[in-house]
């Protein structure tokens, strides 16, 4: 089903050079990432994606054809959550620790996809948001 999945992606997303992709979505990005390497556009059937790095952290956004951006991911270390969201994992899941951090950003809305271990065996995949709520909780 994944190989599945795959192909319908690849179908509906088209890799671009930065020149094809409209003047106000470019704008939008170099004002805000002008820091930016590794560069990578695709359009897709809602807009434009872009990957890219800075300072070797992953960030991706998605505009919409006038440059607006729809929704944004960036990696982030532990130590850059925010307090209150430190705090609810301390409180809840003092026994694991942090592998993998991402600020999920959509229409205003801020979440974090946290995912936590203990050990060699157990793993947990948490979605908290910005006021420290779990949302989503499941064992990996």
């Amino acid at each position: 089903m994944l190989l599945g999945l795959t192909g319908i992606t690849a179908v509906n997303a088209q890799d671009l050079t930065p020149d094809t992709v409209p003047q106000a979505v470019r704008a939008s990005f170099q004002q805000n990432y002008a820091q930016a390497t590794d560069v990578e556009w695709e359009q897709e059937y809602t807009g434009y994606h872009v990957a890219f790095e800075i300072n070797r952290m992953d960030y991706e956004i998605w505009y919409d054809t006038s440059g607006s951006v729809l929704k944004s991911e960036q990696e982030l270390a532990a130590d850059e959550l925010p307090q209150v969201v430190q705090n609810a994992l301390v409180k809840a899941y003092n026994d694991f620790t942090i592998d993998e951090v991402e600020k999920l950003a959509i229409k205003g809305k801020t979440t974090y996809s946290i995912e936590l271990e203990k050990g060699w065996s157990q793993e947990r995949d948490l979605v908290v948001d910005a006021t420290g709520e779990i949302l989503s909780d499941r064992e990996d």
